[in-house]
């Protein structure tokens, strides 16, 4: 179904950009846009198609990619870059507040793939999940987006501290 100028019916595309995030102990930004002199965090950019609609366009499904990754000098003074991509599915739903804002939550499910180059370069597979939540709005002729939401991975042979947290985002429905 195509979206008309000016009303809060969502496009099948969602490009979300993830700019900060604040962990369970108050941290600012220990994932997304970091920079210090021995580390630098890359924002994770996620990609939703979402094809398919029920009830009058306010459940979509569909498919999901998020790319991010960090590179890091350590102690030794070797260096770690690691890339993590995660592929799946994805279900939408939302919520019209009048002909223009929209309430909106996404859930995603899938396998991340986590590429680490430290000495030598490994890939390990695991399962990653994310809730999503926020707020859409006219944009440039489009539906942008303001939101939050939390994100989880858990590789198989691989023992990554997890630093759970809202992520703080923002995007545009295509």
């Amino acid at each position: 179904m195509a979206r008309s100028k000016g009303r809060n019916t969502p496009g099948p595309w969602q490009l979300t950009l993830d700019f900060a995030d604040i962990t369970d102990s108050g941290l600012v930004n220990e994932r997304h846009l970091h920079q210090t002199d021995d580390q630098t965090n890359l924002c994770c950019l996620d990609l939703a198609w979402l094809p398919l609609r029920v009830g009058s366009d306010r459940v979509q499904a569909g498919a999901f990619a998020n790319l991010g990754g960090w590179h890091q000098i350590l102690t030794d003074n070797s260096a770690v870059t690691v890339v993590d991509l995660s592929l799946g599915g994805s279900l939408l739903g939302s919520v019209p507040f009048d002909t223009t804002w929209l309430g909106w939550a996404r859930m995603d499910l899938g396998v991340s793939n986590l590429l680490v180059h430290r000495h030598t370069t490994g890939m390990d597979w695991g399962m990653a999940s994310a809730f999503r939540f926020g707020i859409a709005f006219p944009f440039w002729g489009h539906l942008g987006f303001l939101g939050g939401g939390m994100d989880f991975r858990d590789y198989r042979h691989l023992d990554v501290h997890q630093v759970p947290g809202l992520t703080l985002f923002l995007g545009e429905w295509i």
